[in-house]
């Protein structure tokens, strides 16, 4: 259930209140681009990784900025163990990289708990 959640892109703004849109045109897989807004900034990604109901990995970029999250999924008994990392690059980010950090902290555990709600729900 988390796996797809996170892998249909169009769905997003469904369970993600912070995505207002995506759009994928096929499916996730290396290579392929796909576009969301969030907070009013228009983003870019493409994948990069696909390792099925384990890891994605993507770029996104908007407003000079570069970001590489990563997202893995370990099953285990009683449920499913949800982890992300990311990096950036930019000039944003280098202008004012601790509050940089700290927002994009913020908004990792943010996505974390929207996964979490939703998958709790279903």
């Amino acid at each position: 259930m988390v796996w797809n959640m996170h892998t249909h892109v169009n769905a997003r703004p469904s369970w993600q209140p912070d995505i207002t849109g995506a759009h994928i045109d096929g499916v996730l897989e290396p290579g392929t681009s796909f576009y969301w807004t969030s907070y009013d900034f228009p983003v870019r990604s493409t994948v990069y990784e696909v390792t099925d109901r384990q890891r994605v990995v993507w770029d996104g970029t908007s407003g000079g900025m570069t970001g590489i999250p990563s997202g893995c999924w370990s099953k285990r008994p009683d449920d499913v163990l949800v982890s992300t990392t990311e990096s950036f690059s930019g000039d944003p980010i280098d202008n004012d990289r601790e509050s940089m950090q700290t927002m994009r902290g913020a908004s990792l555990v943010k996505w974390l708990n929207h996964v979490m709600t939703a998958a709790e729900k279903s």
